[in-house]
C-alpha cells in the first residue's frame, strides 16, 4: 500500500545492496517557530522575514557514529511563498528554546551565521544549505544541539512549511551522508589515497556518492605500489558520500577508490543537454561547467522492482564505464526538473536509490513531479545516472 513519509515518524535510512556503498540517514525535525511577539509554535510556516528556529533529533543516527563519519549534512527546507527574494543565513542556536512558549523576547542566544542560502526567488520548491561542520560538532557534542537559527539578508522575506503543515506535508529535515567502508585490505595495510568526493549541488542538496569501482581493485595502481594512485575527482556536493576504495598498492592498503574508468578532457565545457564524456544526457552541470550529473539516454526495456533496478543501474555501462547507479531522490528530482532536456521519459513513476526502509524506497512521477515512497516489490520504471 503507498504511503507518504513523515519525518517524525522515522528517519529514512539508505543503503544499497552492496557492502561498500554509502549511507545517507535522513533526520526529523523535532520543533520549529519563527520569533515573533506572541508564540508562533503552532503555525503551519515559519516566517523567514523575522528569525526562524529549527530542531532536529539526531538520535535516528546509527550507534557509534562521530563526526569522522560524516561526510555531509545538508538543511532542505521548502519554499512555500516569496514576498521579497534573497538569500537566507544560518547559525546555531546556543542556547535551550521551547517552540511553544518562546518569543522574540524571550530568544535564545543565536551564534556567528555558520552558512548563507544560494539567492531564493521561487515559491513551492525546496532549497537547500550545507551544515555539515555544525551536524559534526553536534555529532561529538550533544548538548551543543540546540537546533538553526534562519535569518534573512536585508530584506528577504519568505515563508517555509512547517511540521503543522498538513495540507502539504513538507517540513524542514538534515540528511547526512555517511562515509562509504574501506576496501580489500593490502599487504602492509597502509592507507591509500582518497576517492572522489561527491558533487557539489545547485544549491547544497546532498550530492550522489562516489562511483563504486567494481571490486575496490580497479583504479589506477600506483607506480611505486607505497600507496594506491588517487581516483579521479568527482563533483563536490548533491550526496556528497565518500567514494568505495581505490586500487590496491602493491604493498600499501587499498585506500578510498574514485570512480572506475571516469575521466573527462580538462577544460571540456557542457550544457544541459548535451552528451556527457560516457555517452549520457547531461542534466546537470556545476559552475564551471566541466563536472555535472549524465542521465542513461533511454529507461531500461521494462518496469522492474527496487532490487532489480538497484542492479540494473549499476550493471549499465557505456563502453566498459563503471559508475552508473540508480539515482536518489535528489537526484531524480533534478531529473524530473530537466526531463524534456533528456527525453524519453515515459508519464510514469520512477524508482530512486533511496530507502525509507527494509521494505520500502521513494519513487518519483514523471507525470506530476510528486515524490512518495512503497513497497520495493512494485515494479517502476528505471533511468541510470553517473557524475563526471
Amino acid at each position: 500500500m503507498p504511503f507518504k513519509f513523515k519525518p517524525l515518524q522515522s528517519a529514512l535510512l539508505l543503503a544499497s545492496l552492496c557492502p561498500l556503498a554509502a549511507q545517507a540517514v535522513v533526520v526529523p525535525i523535532i520543533a520549529d517557530t519563527y520569533l515573533d511577539t506572541l508564540v508562533t509554535g503552532k503555525a503551519v510556516t515559519v516566517d523567514i522575514s523575522k528569525i526562524g528556529l529549527l530542531n532536529f533529533n539526531l538520535s535516528t543516527l546509527p550507534d557509534g557514529i562521530t563526526s569522522s563519519d560524516i561526510a555531509k549534512a545538508t538543511l532542505v527546507f521548502y519554499v512555500k511563498s516569496v514576498a521579497t527574494g534573497g538569500q537566507v543565513q544560518v547559525s546555531p542556536v546556543t542556547g535551550v528554546w521551547d517552540e511553544n512558549t518562546v518569543t522574540k523576547n524571550t530568544a535564545p542566544v543565536i551564534g556567528l551565521v555558520e552558512a548563507t542560502s544560494a539567492p531564493i526567488s521561487r515559491s513551492n520548491t525546496y532549497f537547500a544549505v550545507d551544515v555539515t561542520s555544525l551536524v559534526m560538532d553536534w555529532v561529538d557534542f550533544s548538548a551543543n544541539n540546540n537546533g538553526l537559527a534562519l535569518a534573512p539578508v536585508n530584506t528577504t522575506a519568505l515563508t517555509i512549511d512547517s511540521k503543522e503543515s498538513t495540507t502539504t506535508s513538507h517540513p524542514a529535515y538534515i540528511e547526512i551522508a555517511l562515509k562509504g567502508f574501506a576496501g580489500t585490505k593490502g599487504d602492509t595495510g597502509a592507507a591509500g589515497p582518497q576517492g572522489s568526493r561527491g558533487l557539489k549541488g545547485l544549491t547544497g542538496v546532498t550530492g550522489p556518492a562516489g562511483a563504486k569501482g567494481d571490486t575496490g581493485a580497479t583504479g589506477v595502481k600506483g607506480d611505486t605500489g607505497a600507496t594506491g594512485a588517487q581516483g579521479s575527482r568527482g563533483l563536490t556536493g548533491l550526496t556528497g558520500a565518500t567514494g568505495p576504495a581505490g586500487a590496491k598498492g602493491d604493498t600499501g592498503a587499498t585506500g578510498p577508490q574514485g570512480p572506475a574508468g571516469v575521466s573527462y578532457v580538462p577544460g571540456t565545457k557542457y550544457v544541459l543537454g548535451d552528451t556527457g564524456p560516457k555517452g549520457g544526457k547531461v542534466y546537470y552541470v556545476d559552475g564551471s561547467g566541466e563536472h555535472g550529473l549524465e542521465a542513461q539516454a533511454t529507461d531500461e526495456a521494462t518496469a522492474l522492482t527496487w532490487t532489480a533496478a538497484v542492479a540494473a543501474a549499476s550493471a549499465y555501462n557505456t563502453g566498459s564505464v563503471t559508475g552508473w547507479h540508480l539515482p536518489t531522490k535528489t537526484e531524480l528530482e533534478l531529473l524530473y526538473e530537466q526531463k524534456t532536456v533528456v527525453g524519453g521519459f515515459a508519464d510514469n513513476s520512477y524508482w530512486s536509490a533511496t530507502e525509507g526502509s527494509s521494505g520500502y524506497a521513494w519513487y518519483q512521477n514523471f507525470y506530476n513531479g510528486y515524490q512518495d515512497g512503497n513497497l520495493k516489490s512494485g515494479s517502476y520504471r528505471v533511468r541510470a545516472v553517473r557524475a563526471f
